[in-house]
């Protein structure tokens, strides 16, 4: 039985979050950002684990990844908006690892309040929930995405990972908490760089897109900006076609690991 609708942040109550998002290094950000403020969040890898979620808890938000495995973050929001009830009128954020105009309205189309681009900065997300909680489908997130922009124009690229950026996106300043999400990181990355190497064997340009898109949001959330633009460039490459250029980009992957396995080692 369904607990009830979802519920209202008058008097500061806690909220009751619904994370669905197939990377595990950022359902741990998500958590983290809002456990610190004493939030409620349920995280789940896919579609079909938050549609089982959805029919016993109450939620007063879905925060939706755009691209996931299976069931893609567009087409989960269509079926929840097709549920009749207080399901189909959750508040829903998308957040998306792509700053293309005609995706970011595609979101939005299929009934989503708020697209956001990752990596989001911790206050920004939580300003950005309080905002869809509070006014639902009256609201869209036009001035809370330029400050995103804003943000991102403004994050300085310090070292192999930007501790600052890291830590605007966690919400969280203490080294030991940052260092811990670097390691997570770490432990979920070989099985992204796998996936692209087996992409690049087989040269399948759907799975290509896919894993390195997941990998260039994975390094983009832990502020591994180097990282992030390698994926990023394997990802336009494959996009294009391009597998030459794709064959030469991807034996930089590894070493470029190992100098972010490095830091974090020398930052211990």
């Amino acid at each position: 039985m369904l607990r009830g609708t979802p519920r209202n942040t008058s008097g500061g109550r806690s909220l009751c979050i619904l994370h669905v998002e197939d990377d595990a290094s950022i359902r741990d950000v998500i958590r983290r950002i809002f456990a610190n403020v004493g939030h409620e969040v349920h995280s789940v890898a896919d579609a079909v684990s938050a549609f089982e979620l959805l029919s016993t808890v109450a939620f007063d938000v879905i925060i939706m990844d755009r691209n996931m495995d299976g069931m893609d973050g567009i087409q989960a929001t269509r079926a929840i908006r097709g549920t009749h009830g207080p399901v189909g009128l959750i508040p829903i954020i998308g957040l998306t690892g792509s700053n293309d105009a005609d995706d970011i309205a595609a979101c939005r189309d299929a009934g989503m309040n708020a697209v956001l681009t990752k990596p989001v900065p911790a206050k920004i997300l939580r300003d950005t929930v309080a905002t869809v909680v509070a006014h639902g489908f009256e609201w869209r997130a036009d001035q809370m995405e330029a400050r995103l922009v804003d943000a991102h124009a403004a994050s300085i690229e310090t070292d192999v990972v930007d501790l600052g950026q890291l830590a605007e996106t966690l919400g969280e300043t203490d080294p030991v908490e940052l260092l811990a999400h670097l390691r997570l990181f770490l432990e979920h990355l070989p099985r992204l760089i796998d996936r692209i190497e087996r992409a690049a064997v087989d040269r399948i340009d759907g799975a290509m897109i896919e894993s390195a898109h997941a990998a260039k949001g994975a390094a983009a959330t832990a502020a591994a900006h180097r990282l992030r633009d390698l994926f990023a460039r394997i990802e336009a490459a494959a996009r294009d076609g391009a597998w030459p250029e794709v064959a030469e980009l991807i034996p930089a992957i590894r070493p470029e690991s190992s100098r972010i396995q490095s830091f974090v080692d020398n930052h211990v």
